[in-house]
């Protein structure tokens, strides 16, 4: 029997690349060697197995991509991120590639979880800089935390910015009577400040810059001189004023002479809303006058006249569209009339199944937000010296109550000016509470004879300056919204101060549809 010769097949040098397992070698059985076959790169399960595994073991660690702001570290989970390549692993070797005629779609599903469909995970630590960032955003409460505290910011126009000494005086001097200390002040829309000493009426023109000149001379039989209140812009040229004896006069500032006269009850308090003026007295009631009417007897029978306040009326204040006045008195109780409405409207803090606006002191302040039709600032003087700003929701559909709406200070509201060109609130002060109690720990200990400003609608403290070593009695604010004066009846000087600067007018673009030459 003739021996078979064994012929010699070399053996192939096996790779370093994964491949699929190969058969038994059948060369020494005489079987002529099959044909090679082009190897292709096949993933195992056993390969994604093995990289999960891996993984686990692995400690990945990266950075918050707030944490240059937070100052803090968060360790995100391998699992939460998408496995990427290592930079460095990419770099060094080629990518596997799918075998000849096999495509994505076809691969199985245990295939698909392996190295060649989603390679490994990184296990370094990468910084936010580099070309890994996490691709789920994982929020914890670490995250918003900081050690640093928030750092307020502050329009342009803001008085934080503005708020100075404009270095202008102008000697006055008001009157004590029953009501106080009286400070007969008004600002025109003519930028004339008017003014009173003693029984005299005097003019200051701040656009011309030209002398002091004087207006009226009040007998001594009409009483001493109490109110100034200049007309809206609808009426630039319109002044009235008030005494103690309840006369009431009407002057024009551009020709310099009075248009009309009439008596009524002693007057506490007055506002113009166009030719409407709202006269408060000591009793409470509140009249409206229509200045149309020429003759005086005739206009004051058909004065329309409000009763429901119980004590003397210590300040009035017409929203910006004139349909709702706003009236406190001496008890601290403050009403809202509509014009449309012969009653109060029901609005305030619901006290007992009734809508209620009160205050523990006097109330010497009232003013209309002037972007918020239905938001009324109030402040009092309370007899402890302390005071109390609140902000009234003014609608009836909706009275819900701002938040946060009272600010507690340790001196007394003489005067509050809502600002025009940003959403701030200025209150001026006049003494200082008796108590030893704290005050609020974001306002400064001792707020007497000072001007503070306050952000909207937090409430929160921007500057405060103190423009005089005496109370203040109040303030008037200048028709541009940039300048504001300030009455200080015991050292009998009006100072004039910067306050906030000029907003920028936003210039509107034409539309292109818009013009002769637009689309139609």
């Amino acid at each position: 029997m003739a021996s078979t010769s064994s012929q010699v097949v070399p053996q192939e040098t096996p790779s370093s690349e994964p491949g699929p397992s190969r058969g038994p070698d059948t060369s020494d059985l005489g079987e002529e060697p099959a044909p090679a076959r082009k190897r292709a790169l096949t993933p195992t399960a056993d390969d994604g197995q093995n990289d999960r595994k891996r993984l686990k073991r692995i400690d990945t660690e990266v950075l918050d991509i707030r944490a240059p702001f937070l100052e803090t570290t968060i360790a995100i989970p391998p699992r939460l991120l998408r496995d990427r390549p290592r930079p460095d692993s990419i770099a060094g070797s080629e990518a596997p590639r799918l075998p000849h005629r096999q495509t994505r779609h076809s691969l199985s599903r245990a295939s698909s979880m392996t190295a060649v469909s989603r390679p490994a995970t990184p296990s370094r630590t990468h910084s936010i800089s580099g070309p890994f960032t996490p691709t789920r955003d994982i929020r914890s409460d670490a995250s918003f935390r900081s050690n640093s505290p928030m750092i307020p910011t502050w329009p342009d126009t803001s008085a934080k910015f503005f708020l100075r000494n404009a270095k202008i005086s102008i000697d006055f001097a008001g009157s004590d009577d029953c009501i106080g200390h009286t400070w007969p002040v008004s600002w025109s829309h003519k930028n004339i400040i008017v003014f009173g000493r003693g029984n005299r009426v005097y003019l200051k023109n701040l656009a011309t810059s030209q002398d002091i000149v004087g207006l009226a001379k009040l007998k001594e039989d009409l009483g001493m001189l109490r109110l100034l209140e200049c007309g809206d812009e609808l009426f630039p040229n319109t002044v009235s004023l008030a005494t103690s004896q309840g006369y009431v006069q009407i002057w024009d500032l551009a020709a310099q002479k009075m248009v009309t006269e009439w008596r009524t009850k002693p007057v506490t308090a007055m506002k113009w809303s166009g030719t409407t003026l709202a006269v408060g007295g000591e009793k409470g009631a509140i009249r409206h006058f229509d200045t149309r009417i020429k003759e005086p007897s005739k206009m004051k029978d058909q004065a329309k006249k409000v009763l429901r306040h119980q004590a003397r009326i210590s300040s009035l204040a017409w929203n910006h569209d004139g349909r709702i006045l706003a009236s406190g008195d001496e008890s601290g109780i403050i009403y809202c009339w509509d014009a449309r409405k012969n009653g109060p409207l029901d609005v305030g803090d619901l006290i007992q199944r009734r809508r209620k606006m009160q205050h523990d002191g006097i109330v010497k302040a009232l003013a209309w937000c002037p972007w918020s039709l239905k938001t009324l600032a109030s402040g009092d003087a309370a007899a402890s010296g302390a005071g109390t700003i609140r902000l009234w929701n003014i609608n009836e559909s909706s009275p819900n109550a701002l938040s946060p709406n009272v600010l507690e200070l340790d001196a007394q509201v003489t005067s509050l000016q809502w600002s025009t060109q940003c959403k701030e609130l200025l209150s001026t002060h006049s003494i200082a509470r008796t108590s030893e109690e704290d005050p609020s720990p974001f306002m400064p200990r001792l707020m007497a004879n000072a001007v503070v400003v306050h952000s909207y609608p937090t409430l929160s403290h921007v500057t405060t300056e103190y423009p005089a070593t005496n109370a203040i009695a109040g303030s008037v604010l200048s028709p541009n919204g940039q300048k504001i004066v300030f009455a200080v009846p015991e050292e009998k000087q009006l100072r004039i101060w910067d306050v906030w600067g000029r907003r920028k007018e936003i210039k509107r673009q034409r539309s292109m549809i818009e013009g002769p030459c637009g689309i139609r």
